[in-house]
């Protein structure tokens, strides 16, 4: 996967959606995620073709390749506006309070918090790079960043992995912000 570069499973970051496309990079199809994690399909043209429920999947050749592609000019922005306080000083807590006044929902839909405020900052995605292990599932297993399998002190669930853990490729897809 890391070879192809391919984006890894599951809803894509916030202000990104997935697009499929063939070895030769013709894009076959777009998918947008709603808040409610319904999946809108568009063509290559980027008409709307279907609306997929959550549990509906689409399959793929194994020769296709899945990348991270801007969403929509709205989403993008708010993702830009996100660093740009930051940059600017503001914390996680006063960012997500302004969104909150201006009715600006989350990915879900819902209201923003400092916790997703703080996962938008710290995704390497954002500035055009993919990440595997970020986090881990396992109960009793884990891979370090040499890729050694490490055995965890207590049986633990789904957790955040040590940066140093993370494999990360830059320059996969289109940043939506500067990597300074």
């Amino acid at each position: 996967i890391m070879e192809r570069r391919s984006a890894p499973g599951g809803v894509p970051p916030y202000g990104y959606d997935k697009q499929h496309q063939t070895a030769s990079g013709q894009v076959l199809r777009t998918f947008r995620w709603l808040p409610d994690y319904r999946k809108q399909e568009f063509s290559p043209e980027g008409k709307l073709v279907r609306v997929l429920n959550p549990d509906e999947t689409v399959k793929k050749a194994k020769s296709d390749i899945v990348r991270y592609v801007p969403s929509t000019p709205d989403r993008v922005a708010i993702v830009q506006r996100i660093y740009a306080q930051c940059c600017d000083g503001y914390g996680y807590h006063y960012i997500a309070a302004r969104l909150n006044e201006e009715g600006v929902p989350s990915q879900t839909g819902g209201n923003w918090n400092s916790t997703q405020v703080k996962r938008i900052l710290e995704n390497p995605a954002y500035r055009g790079a993919l990440a595997w292990n970020r986090r881990t599932v396992g109960k009793l297993h884990g891979v370090d960043g040499k890729g050694k399998i490490r055995s965890k002190k207590k049986a633990e669930g789904d957790h955040a992995n040590p940066k140093e853990d993370w494999y990360v490729v830059e320059g996969v897809h289109e940043p939506l912000v500067s990597p300074a």
